[in-house]
């Protein structure tokens, strides 16, 4: 076992039978600290992996066991032989095959949003240094919810991205846009409940996908109303339909939700204090570290720092185009892709409370696609001043 996380999201997987086995959708477990450190959908996953190869997670006893040890650094040895001992092999390596299945398909969507956004060649060489980047690597062999809430969080943005590429073209096609995004958004928030961001991105795309179809401004008033709260209802609906924890009082279990989360990082904090980033230049600082250096597939083999590199050449290339009066604003396209990047880059480092990598992985495709596209307009304007040169002789 790589890390006593997998064990946790595995014996979580006791909500795959209350939901779906038992129908009990009024169990007081519903209430129960575990169920409200994450939401269920990562849960539910790992709980039918474990149903489907004869190891059914049918109480909350399991989890309550880990919860007991997991904190407790000097039987840290024994807890984790234990833990090994609890959980057959079939499952495991089942969970984590589930984690590289996610993990190709973000990969399938990064190359999508570079190939639509912005070029092909963007979208191949974004993919593949996610692929290899180190950081990739790392998470495909745990069994923990990383993967799958990367895969829809990308799906998200490529949806966005798929809209804008051929936007609709009567009003009513807009609602039912947002239905999409709306369930969409839904399922990354019952993943980890940072997932809530996907819906600025969901509510950019409803935005320019009506702006070219609306010309009155009174209509275009009440039909991004219209999708405003289609979307939004839809999201809510969902959420409360995929998690019997807020079927109740949702609002104030969300709110649970939020605090149980930061309690855990307080907690955490005080025990790893090695590895605990309490300020936020030590968060940006490290963070910034671990991917622009330690995520970069260059930098792990050849100790070339393409991500870093690939920064400064975006940065220079924008000062250039300012200065030289050749800035133009970017298309709806670019203009999502760059706001859902930024958007996840820098709350994911602004939350990164402890060194632990792996929490890094949703900056990472968006890290890509944008090295990605330096080098390749890099390449381009080295080209065209070597035609420059040559024209000029």
């Amino acid at each position: 076992m790589q890390e006593i996380d997998e064990g946790a999201w595995i014996f979580s997987g006791y909500y795959f039978s209350l939901f779906f086995l038992e129908n009990d959708r009024r169990s007081p477990d519903w209430k129960h600290p575990d169920a409200l450190d994450h939401p269920p959908l990562a849960k539910y996953l790992f709980g039918w992996i474990a149903y489907e190869n004869g190891y059914p997670i049918t109480s909350i006893s399991l989890k309550e066991w880990w919860n007991r040890y997991d904190l407790n650094l000097p039987l840290r040895v024994p807890f984790v032989i234990h833990l090994r001992m609890k959980i057959p092999l079939s499952v495991l390596w089942w969970a984590r095959f589930t984690t590289m299945f996610f993990l190709w398909g973000s990969a399938l969507l990064i190359f999508f949003i570079g190939f639509r956004s912005m070029s092909p060649m963007t979208g191949t060489i974004a993919a593949f240094l996610f692929a290899a980047s180190p950081l990739t690597a790392t998470v495909a062999t745990l069994a923990t919810a990383d993967a799958l809430f990367l895969f829809l969080l990308l799906a998200v943005v490529a949806a966005g991205v798929s809209v804008l590429s051929d936007p609709p073209s009567r009003p009513a096609h807009l609602v039912g846009l947002s239905l999409v995004f709306g369930f969409l958004c839904a399922l990354h928030f019952n993943t980890k409940i940072n997932g809530i961001l996907s819906l600025a991105t969901a509510i950019l795309t409803c935005f320019f996908a009506s702006v070219p179809l609306l010309s009155p401004r009174s209509t275009k008033v009440i039909v991004v109303g219209a999708m405003l709260l289609t979307l939004i209802t839809t999201s809510f609906l969902s959420t409360v339909l995929l998690n019997p924890s807020l079927s109740d009082t949702p609002l104030e279990t969300v709110s649970a939700m939020f605090s149980r989360r930061w309690e855990r990082i307080a907690v955490q904090q005080q025990i790893f204090s090695g590895e605990a980033l309490i300020t936020v230049s030590d968060r940006m600082v490290t963070g910034l570290k671990r991917v622009l250096f330690d995520a970069d597939p260059l930098w792990a083999t050849i100790k070339c720092p393409l991500f870093l590199l690939a920064l400064i050449a975006a940065i220079w290339l924008a000062v250039t185009a300012t200065v030289k009066k050749r800035y133009s604003p970017p298309s709806p396209l670019v203009s999502l892709t760059l706001f859902s990047g930024f958007l996840w880059i820098f709350s994911t480092i602004l939350n990164y409370h402890l060194d632990w990598q792996r929490y890094l992985l949703p900056t990472l495709p968006f890290v890509a696609l944008f090295s990605a596209r330096s080098l390749v307009v890099a390449v381009h304007t080295f080209r065209d001043w070597q035609y420059y040169r040559v024209t000029k002789r």
